[in-house]
Order: C-alpha cells, then sequence, then structure tokens
C-alpha cells in the first residue's frame, strides 16, 4: 500500500507545495498552516487522511490548535507566549481542533480506506448495513458469520486503485485549503457542516476522542 501512496499519491503534495515525509506533511502559506495526515486504523488494515489549517498569528482561541506550543519568532499573537510545550514548527494534524477528513471508500460512515477483505452485512438493529474489515492475518482464520457478503477483496490491483481515490479526494482537499483564508472562513465551514457552534463543538469533541483512538 505504501508504494501505491508513494508513486501517486505523494508527488501531488509536492506538487502542491507541501512538505515532509510520510505520514505528516505541511505547507506554509502566508498566515496559514496546511497540514495532511495520513492516520492508520487502530486495528491496521487501512488509513484515514485528514486535513487542518492552522492560524499562528491569531488570537490563541481563533488559531485552531488543540495542543499547546511555543513560539517559533515574535511575530506571532503575543498571547501565543502562553504556550509552552511544543512548536509550531513540530505542529501536525492531531494538533489541531477542526479538521476535514477524506471520505474514505465509502464502506458505511467510516472515513478509511481499507486495503484488506471488507464484507458487507444487514443489521436489523441499526436498519442499515455494517462492514468488516478482515486484515490478510485474520484471513487466514476468518470464517464470515450469516449474510455476510464479500465486497472487496484484496487483490493485487487493489492497492493502486486505493491510491487513486486518494489522489482524486485530495484534489477536493486542496481546493479546501484555498477556501480557508482565515479563521472566520474555517469556522463558517464548520458551522456549515456540523451545525450552529455548540453543536459543532460537540460532534467535534466526539471526532477528536474516535480519532485519537486510531492514532
Amino acid at each position: 500500500m505504501r508504494k501505491a501512496v508513494d508513486k501517486i499519491v505523494i508527488p501531488k503534495l509536492s506538487e502542491a507545495g507541501f512538505d515532509g515525509k510520510y505520514p505528516h506533511f505541511r505547507r506554509n502559506r502566508e498566515n496559514v498552516i496546511d497540514m495532511i495526515t495520513f492516520v492508520p486504523c487502530k486495528w491496521g488494515n487501512g488509513f484515514e487522511v485528514g486535513g487542518a489549517v492552522v492560524f499562528p498569528r491569531e488570537r490563541p482561541n481563533r488559531q485552531n490548535i488543540l495542543r499547546p506550543t511555543k513560539p517559533i519568532d515574535e511575530k506571532l499573537h503575543p498571547e501565543w507566549k502562553a504556550f509552552a510545550e511544543r512548536g509550531i514548527d513540530k505542529m501536525c494534524f492531531a494538533d489541531t481542533q477542526i479538521r476535514n477528513i477524506l471520505s474514505g471508500m465509502g464502506w458505511n460512515n467510516s472515513h478509511a480506506f481499507y486495503y484488506s477483505d471488507v464484507y458487507r452485512q444487514f443489521d436489523p438493529t441499526l436498519c442499515s448495513f455494517v462492514y468488516t474489515a478482515v486484515s490478510e492475518k485474520q484471513a487466514e482464520t476468518f470464517v464470515p458469520k450469516h449474510g455476510m457478503k464479500l465486497v472487496q477483496k484484496a487483490e493485487e490491483e487493489l492497492p493502486t486503485r486505493i491510491a487513486q481515490e486518494v489522489s482524486r479526494q485530495l484534489d477536493e482537499l486542496l481546493s479546501w485549503f484555498q477556501e480557508m483564508k482565515s479563521y472566520d472562513d474555517l469556522k463558517r465551514w464548520a458551522e456549515k457542516k456540523y451545525g450552529t457552534e455548540n453543536d459543532w463543538k460537540s460532534k467535534l469533541k466526539r471526532i477528536i476522542h474516535l480519532s485519537n483512538g486510531k492514532i
């Protein structure tokens, strides 16, 4: 999977001005820092891709920073000096509060790009389909339950198809970065996507909690 990502996806990031190495990439604009991270799923078999923006010259509560950091130059907002744990040059996607996650391969509400066998089964209690990703190691002894249907096979061409889909969705993420010119832009986007301020803050807390379990 990494070979396909390195061949198809990473060159696109380099062309767009991102520096770094897998899994963290960043790009500095005039007053904005763009970040992209590949986040492995907790149990393996796949990964998520997310983007975030940071506004280091804004007030701390408008910088979109989740964890305290320290300043890297004197031009930053004075209140930034209250952050004393890490420098912004070492920040990554996980240090941000509001994030934009790629939609994955469409397995239910999952944002994951699974590069393994995936089974689908209807759950009457949820009145919807649920998906189970089975790793290569698990596949050796895995016995599908009644009603499970194989909807993705971990065949040789799968990593290439996944990398191509990541690349396609990255086009949308790169366009999103260009729209995020200020914290107000980011806040409006979050409220439109998640609801009013109280709604999106509570939803983001749940999203961050779930994401942290996968890092």
